[in-house]
């Protein structure tokens, strides 16, 4: 059985920066809750709020009111549950994405899939040419197995670019997130990475 809240409250004063205080009372009533249901917090991974407003004037505020309370016997099956916090430069809520992978998990060889993005790599076209004509079976099946091989392992390569490329992204954006100055805001709102 799944039971969703929507709290939109804090549990300490470290959830929470920027102009006014948060009442002491209301981050006591919610963490004596949390605790008499016995609730565990799910740590979240990244930028440390969930929640902002007014990012980059004198009134900006930061929250974390997004999180993932679970029982202990939830706990106990999902040991391994990571809570990561992502980025919606256009929105006041960031997006969080709870990862449920139990120890027994395991991943999956999924069988070989081009992706259209790969045909904008400029030798692309080369990987297919040069292995359909080095190819010396006779069966198009087995041609197009060679040639699969061939753009999978061509494919690791231009995934290690993108990923690199992707994770450079994702720094500047957690630098960006950081920093309360209008120039930041307004270049991590316009994408301009």
């Amino acid at each position: 059985m799944q039971s969703h809240a929507d709290f939109n409250d804090i549990l300490s004063p470290e959830d929470k920066k920027g102009r006014v205080d948060h009442p002491q009372w209301l981050i006591n009533g919610f963490r004596e809750v949390t605790l008499a249901c016995g609730l565990i917090d799910v740590p979240l991974i990244g930028y440390p709020f969930t929640w902002s407003r007014s990012r980059g004037t004198p009134n900006a505020i930061e929250e974390r009111i997004d999180r993932a309370l679970v029982v202990p016997s939830w706990s106990s099956i999902f040991p391994l549950a990571k809570l990561f916090n992502h980025s919606a430069p256009l929105s006041e809520h960031n997006p969080i994405l709870l990862i449920t992978e139990t120890p027994t998990q395991h991943t999956k060889h999924r069988g070989f899939r081009f992706e259209n993005t790969r045909l904008n790599e400029p030798d692309s076209a080369e990987v297919v040419k040069e292995s359909w004509d080095n190819s010396h079976a006779t069966h198009l099946a087995d041609r197009l197995a060679m040639t699969a091989a061939s753009l999978q392992q061509w494919g690791k390569h231009v995934f290690r670019k993108y990923r690199y490329e992707i994770d450079k992204c994702k720094r500047r954006i957690e630098e960006l997130r950081s920093t309360d100055d209008r120039e930041s805001v307004r270049y991590l709102k316009g994408s301009e990475l």
